[in-house]
C-alpha cells in the first residue's frame, strides 16, 4: 500500500501509522469544536419577538412553523421572557392612551430639528442674561 492516511489504506494495512491515526483525530476535535450552524430564522424572529410583533409562543409557531421546544429554546438562550416583555408593551401602549386623553403629543424621541430650536433658545436666553449693561463702558485692554 501507499502511504496515503486515508480510510482504505488505514483499514487495508497490517501496520498502523500513528501519523494518519493522530491527523485524523484533529480533525475530528476541530469539527467537534465548531459551533453549531444557527437557523436562518432565528436572528428575524427573535427581533420581532423584541419589537412586540410576536407575543406568544403559539404565535411564533404559527409564522416559523417551527416546534415550541425549538421556540422556547431560543427565547431562553436569549433571556427573553414573553410575559414581562408584554406587559412593557402594554404599559406604553397605556400610556400612549393617557398622554392623547390629556392632549398631549405622543412619546418619541426628539428630533434634531427639535433639539436645534432648544438650543438656539436656550442661547439666546443666555445672551441676555450675560449681555454688558448699555451705558457703562467696558475696558477691553
Amino acid at each position: 500500500m501507499g502511504h496515503s492516511c486515508g480510510f482504505l489504506a488505514f483499514v487495508g494495512s497490517s501496520e498502523h501509522r500513528p501519523e494518519c491515526v493522530a491527523r485524523e483525530i484533529d480533525t475530528y476535535q476541530a469539527l467537534e469544536r465548531m459551533a453549531p450552524h444557527r437557523h436562518p430564522l432565528r436572528d428575524r424572529t427573535m427581533a420581532r419577538v423584541r419589537r412586540g410583533e410576536l407575543a406568544t409562543v403559539r404565535e411564533i409557531e404559527i409564522v416559523t412553523s417551527l416546534p415550541r421546544q425549538t421556540i422556547a429554546r431560543w427565547l431562553r438562550e436569549e433571556g427573553l421572557d414573553l410575559g414581562k416583555m408584554r406587559m412593557r408593551r402594554l404599559a406604553k401602549l397605556h400610556e400612549q392612551e393617557e398622554r392623547y386623553l390629556a392632549g398631549l403629543p405622543a412619546k418619541r424621541k426628539p428630533s434634531k430639528r427639535l433639539l436645534r430650536w432648544i438650543a438656539t433658545k436656550a442661547k439666546r436666553q443666555w445672551d441676555e442674561t450675560h449681555a454688558e449693561p448699555e451705558g457703562i463702558p467696558q475696558d477691553r485692554g
